[in-house]
């Protein structure tokens, strides 16, 4: 028996990474470093994953030095074929301040955060990616892959030994490992449910996400953990959907927690993690850490572009890397990896596919604006709208990416003062992400504020107002923390559509309604213990003032309204009339003067009023 045993697993250990479950890293390596990260509790969800159920260490077999094998190279194309372009499912511009930089180069999908690189480095659990690739083998398929079996092969083996006479032992326990094979197989290949449209408006959505919480919560009390590759296959499964749905928080989670247990599975299943986790990482805009992930898929994947399946794998993790070195503006190094993805395409594709299209058509725009070569520019938009016609065709099903194309396209007429073009598409893009994603969605909100943009340039201003509440309001409860520098932008805008509009009249019924979105983001935001936890810093004193100023501009004078403005304007005079910065002088004299003018109550006593932030953080 211990022969039968030694060849099978000879042949099976070369047909799937899962066999051979480890490839010498150690599981610690790069664990130890993320379980200080700050991932939040998810209710039962993260309860049953923090609570390592049943906590068992996996079983795994000794290092193993073969590479990876054809049907693991397909399992990679495999795995992030339908991920492909998630990094540059991206519009042109983000979140602008104006049409006059709207063509700056950041992704709609990004969180914005505009941190400074070392924070963003401190903070994040980052992986020790030198030590990782010193640690795994290097997979490289070489013609010993050429002799290693499929799955289906091995099952035919398994025949044959049956029909030799091999005692009945021998072949129960070749099936049942042949069994355990493919069902690991099917775990690392499992994207159901990260492949969910998820275009059921955000009540379907949130409910949909709940179902999958629920099915992989009862895994996890059914079975070893996340050492059952099953279970290890869903759980990663579930931080894909919930990075689609913008659940960072929720996603990096779950990501952490699987982190060991793909480091000890290594091969496919580590770059599985790492594609996800990349991708987390550039929706949290700590792009330079998404891009060193993605360095170093292209380190792991060693085998040569004509191996079967390689081209795919190749073609999507180069479309990811051009896309996240185009939104740091490295347009150059973009173009460099455009060129490797068209070439690894070449291999499996006859001509480029609509997403081809929309990648080229966006790394054109933006070098041509840059350069304002306006000829390649107005091509570029060509090449958009040939996209956008392929997409309606090869996938008309796919309503958001949809309006990610129309929201480039429209940003390119945008750049241009082509203001009716730009509106036709800007607003069948708004449309479709209201009914797909809901409200509360960061790519809603970059789609309202780029209405509002175009409002703006058009001098439309009163029509700006609510579209800049709509994007507030994500601003204000979305996840991953409030940033302080995108709600000074879109205070800013505000105040300057109130002062643009004065023919207006605000006090009317309608435009009551206009602002009404505005009213309810700085409502909730008073409420919001985010908002309470931010550092008490010069830019927040500036920017609580200029929420209390939207108050006045507003009119709102309803009681709640009105002690959210005072709530507002006594947490900027706390701050600027203590600054010992020389920039704080004139925000204080007009924070006072406010204070004075509207609230009718001096600096000091108002302090003292039972309203400013320590006061109410104290009830």
């Amino acid at each position: 028996m211990a022969y039968f045993r030694a060849v099978f697993c000879t042949v099976s250990g070369k047909a799937s990474t899962v066999a051979r479950a480890a490839r010498g890293c150690s599981p610690g390596t790069i664990s130890a470093s993320c379980r200080s990260g700050h991932a939040l509790p998810i209710a039962a969800l993260c309860s049953s994953l923090a609570s390592g159920l049943p906590g068992r260490t996996a079983v795994t077999l000794a290092p193993a030095t073969q590479p990876l094998s054809l049907a693991e190279i397909g399992s990679l194309a495999e795995l992030l074929r339908n991920d492909a372009g998630e990094a540059s499912q991206r519009p042109v511009a983000s979140r602008q301040e104006s049409s006059r930089n709207c063509y700056d180069v950041h992704p709609q999908e990004a969180e914005g955060r505009h941190q400074k690189l070392l924070d963003s480095l401190e903070e994040a659990p980052a992986l020790p990616l030198k030590q990782l690739k010193s640690a795994t083998s290097a997979v490289s398929p070489g013609k010993a892959s050429q002799s290693q079996g499929s799955l289906g092969e091995l099952g035919t083996l398994v025949g044959q030994f049956r029909e030799q006479g091999a005692p009945p032992a021998v072949v129960d326990w070749m099936v049942d490992t042949l069994a355990s094979i493919q069902r690991d197989r099917a775990a690392l290949l499992k994207r159901s449910w990260s492949d969910t449209a998820f275009e059921d408006g955000e009540e379907g959505n949130d409910a949909t996400l709940a179902r999958y919480e629920r099915e992989l919560v009862g895994m996890l009390r059914a079975s070893d953990g996340l050492a059952d590759g099953e279970v290890l296959g869903n759980a990663i499964d579930l931080a894909g959907a919930y990075k689609k749905n913008y659940r960072l928080d929720k996603a990096e989670a779950v990501l952490m927690r699987t982190l060991k247990y793909a480091e000890e599975r290594g091969g496919a299943w580590l770059v599985k993690h790492l594609n996800h986790l990349s991708q987390v990482r550039m929706k949290q805009r700590r792009d330079f850490e998404s891009l060193e992930m993605m360095y170093e898929m292209e380190s792991l994947a060693a085998f040569p572009l004509e191996e079967k399946g390689a081209s795919e794998f190749y073609e999507t993790l180069y479309r990811n890397m051009s896309s996240a070195l185009r939104s740091m503006g490295r347009e150059e190094e973009a173009a460099a990896y455009f060129a490797k993805m068209v070439e690894a395409a070449r291999v499996h594709k006859e001509s480029l596919d609509w997403m081809d299209l929309w990648d080229l058509g966006l790394l054109i725009a933006n070098r041509a604006y840059h350069s304002q070569q306006w000829k390649d520019f107005h091509g570029s938009r060509a090449i958009l709208g040939e996209a956008l016609r392929k997409q309606s065709i090869a996938e008309p099903h796919e309503l958001i990416l949809r309006a990610k194309v129309l929201s480039n396209l429209g940003q390119c007429y945008l750049a241009t003062a082509e203001h009716h073009d730009c509106d036709t598409y800007y607003s069948e893009a708004y449309h479709l992400f209201d009914i797909t994603v809901g409200k509360r969605s960061p790519l809603f909100g970059m789609q309202a504020w780029a209405c509002a943009n175009l409002r703006c340039a058009e001098g439309r201003y009163s029509e700006a107002l609510p579209l800049l509440g709509e994007a507030l309001f994500v601003e204000v409860v979305r996840e991953g923390g409030l940033s302080v520098s995108e709600m000074a932008k879109l205070a800013d805008q505000t105040l300057m559509a109130f002062h643009e509009s004065p023919g207006t009249d605000i006090s009317s019924e309608d435009a009551g309604k206009g602002t009404e979105p505005l009213r309810r983001s700085l409502d909730t935001l008073s409420e919001e213990l985010q908002w309470e936890k931010l550092e008490n810093t010069l830019e927040l004193a500036v920017l609580a003032h200029k929420f209390a100023l939207i108050h006045v501009a507003a009119r709102w004078r309803d009681a709640r309204s009105s002690e959210t403005a005072r709530r507002f304007n006594a947490q900027a005079t706390d701050v600027l009339n203590n600054s010992r910065d020389p920039k704080a002088a004139p925000w204080a004299t007009q924070a006072n003067a406010i204070q004075r003018a509207v609230f009718g109550l001096p600096p000091d006593k108002f302090s003292n009023s039972g309203m400013d932030r320590r006061d109410r953080m104290s009830d």
